[in-house]
């Protein structure tokens, strides 16, 4: 069977994409936080701007670096002479109340905009795992395949993968785009020494004493 050619296969995936984004970002209106996103975004803004590790230091910052940046614009207030703020050196679960006291209980922040300015990054990181796979797929199989993988990514009927891990301000997206790029697997081979000294998610996995998924698990 003759296999589609790139003038039909690219617009169909970039449709495809689109529908992703659409549902994706159309599912998270009027959502509160998820309990990962109260405590990674102040996270994120204090490893961008200040340098600061304290909150949340457990997690590789490449991603909350990225997740930051729209509030270069709109900078959200912190308050780092709270009681919380002062005693993380001795009680790393202090993070867990200056997160909440920062988004919600600071003059001036709106929790949910700081929220979805950094949820809107997340989303972009989705739409470039998404390219991914449908480039993946189109070099194994052809275009037929990269229209099949992008079917099953834009339209998969588990809410928590097809919003929660999209929009959401957590690792669960940058670890899948790790293991894009494995060389272990992923024709572009070398690329992968670069985004291990950027997001070092085996250090990130051996901590937790749980396996690194592999590259097949994205399609499943």
């Amino acid at each position: 069977m003759a296999d589609l050619t790139p003038r039909t296969t690219i617009p169909l995936c970039v449709g495809f994409l689109a529908l992703f984004s659409l549902l994706a970002w159309c599912g998270v209106q009027g959502k509160n936080a998820i309990y990962d996103e109260v405590h990674h975004t102040p996270a994120a803004w204090m490893h961008a701007r200040y340098n600061d590790f304290r909150i949340n230091p457990q997690d590789p910052p490449l991603w909350h670096y990225w997740a930051a940046l729209p509030h270069w614009l709109a900078p959200p207030i912190v308050d780092t002479n709270t009681a919380s703020w002062r005693a993380l050196p001795q009680d790393i679960l202090q993070q867990w109340p200056w997160s909440v006291e920062t988004l919600y209980r600071t003059p001036g922040n709106d929790a949910d905009a700081i929220v979805n300015k950094s949820r809107a990054m997340m989303l972009m990181a989705g739409l470039v795992l998404g390219a991914l796979i449908a480039w993946w797929s189109w070099h194994i199989g052809g275009g037929l395949a990269a229209l099949v993988a992008l079917f099953v990514f834009s339209l998969d009927p588990q809410p928590a993968f097809t919003i929660k891990h999209t929009f959401a301000l957590q690792h669960s997206y940058p670890v899948f785009l790790h293991q894009v790029f494995d060389p272990a697997h992923c024709p572009l081979g070398d690329l992968t020494a670069a985004l291990d000294n950027l997001l070092p998610v085996e250090a990130y996995f051996s901590s937790r004493n749980a396996e690194i998924p592999g590259p097949e698990h994205l399609l499943v």
